[in-house]
């Protein structure tokens, strides 16, 4: 006689649950930077979207802003700054370019250490990046008053 080997019901449930959230876990904490001379200590969660939706191009002091990301902190920040997906980023980008809405693109930049070394080069620069790679040659901005490490960071 074969028995069958199956998992109870409640069982099932919990390997279910457990699949769903496994990939949100694996994403990185992700901090928003800029050059260390910056002025530019705070951005509010409004501004950052307009920014990273290309609807605006300045600092709120008025200085040009050149947009960096990540691309494997990319998932994190859209999903929890823009509640889009990667490729409905990409879309909107790609639209935005068309129209001739915004003359700067969005870039991305694969390394932290090379996405550290261009925010740090560039005046202008705005970045995101997993907090795990911020280092002292690049300034964290706080959003809404709130730093990564923060209860309530709104880019968890």
């Amino acid at each position: 006689m074969v028995r069958s080997r199956r998992l109870p019901a409640a069982l099932w449930q919990v390997v279910v649950l457990a699949i769903a959230l496994a990939p949100q876990a694996a994403y990185p904490q992700v901090a928003v930077i800029v050059n260390r001379a910056n002025p530019v200590t705070n951005l509010s969660r409004d501004k950052l979207q307009r920014l990273y939706l290309g609807a605006s191009t300045t600092f709120p002091d008025g200085g040009s802003v050149v947009l960096f990301e990540s691309p494997p902190a990319r998932r994190a920040f859209y999903q929890s700054l823009l509640h889009m997906s990667e490729l409905a980023v990409t879309r909107h980008w790609i639209g935005v370019m068309f129209r001739g809405e915004n003359p700067s693109p969005l870039r991305a930049i694969d390394s932290a250490e090379a996405l550290r070394r261009t925010v740090a080069e560039t005046p202008g620069a705005l970045a995101f990046i997993a907090v795990a790679a911020v280092d002292s040659t690049v300034k964290v901005v706080t959003v809404d008053g709130r730093h990564p490490r923060d209860p309530g960071y709104p880019l968890r």
